[in-house]
Parts: C-alpha cells; structure tokens; sequence
C-alpha cells in the first residue's frame, strides 16, 4: 500500500485522515449513537418584555426567530401566551374601562379585570 492508498480526503479541504483513524471514528459514532441517552433538553421556556410602542415588530421577532423554530420540530407542542399590565396613577376612565371589558370578551381572552 503506498502513502497515496493510505489517506482519504473529507469534502472539506483541510481535514485529512488515515483509513485507520476513519475506521476507528466511524466505529466510535456508530458506538455512540446506540448509547447516546435520550435528549435531555425537552422543554423550553421564555418571558420576555415587549416595548409597547414597536409592538408588532417585536412579536414579529419572537414568532420569526423563536416560536417558527420550535414549531418546525416534529412532535414538539408549543404554545404561546400574551400578559398584560397597565396601571394609571389617575385610574382608568369608565370608557376605557367599558371599552377593555368589551374587547377581552370578544377576543375570548380567558382572564382580566381591573383592580381599585
């Protein structure tokens, strides 16, 4: 076998390996993946502020870069959830109030309210 025999080359220009070492990794990835242990990162979580005057970019943002990712995993659940707090050192206006009230029906969220 001369030395031209011996070597192989990966698709990538700089790695370069004997057929020893690539008989050994391939035994040790084979090896690895029949002992490997289920993935142990099997829930994700966040909270995170949104500024309210860019609303809409910044949800745009989370679906985008967060929520479409989770969402392409086969078999992953994902929910998402949108908590609200307001307060006004003068209260809220009975309009405003009338108004809030009106709209979470509608929208069916499922809790709100105004405290005093």
């Amino acid at each position: 076998m001369c030395a031209a025999d011996r070597f192989w080359y990966d698709t990538r220009p700089t790695l370069r390996k004997t057929v020893d070492d690539r008989a050994t990794q391939s035994g040790v990835a084979n090896k690895a993946r029949e002992d490997s242990p289920s993935p142990k990162n099997k829930r994700f979580y966040m909270s995170a502020d949104l500024d309210t005057t860019r609303i809409n970019r910044d949800v745009q943002k989370y679906v985008d870069e967060i929520i479409q990712h989770l969402s392409s995993v086969d078999g992953a659940t994902v929910k998402a959830s949108l908590e609200v707090e307001a307060e006004s050192s003068d209260g809220f206006t009975q309009q405003t109030v009338r108004t809030i009230s009106e709209n979470c029906q509608t929208l069916r969220v499922r809790d709100s309210g105004f405290e005093e």
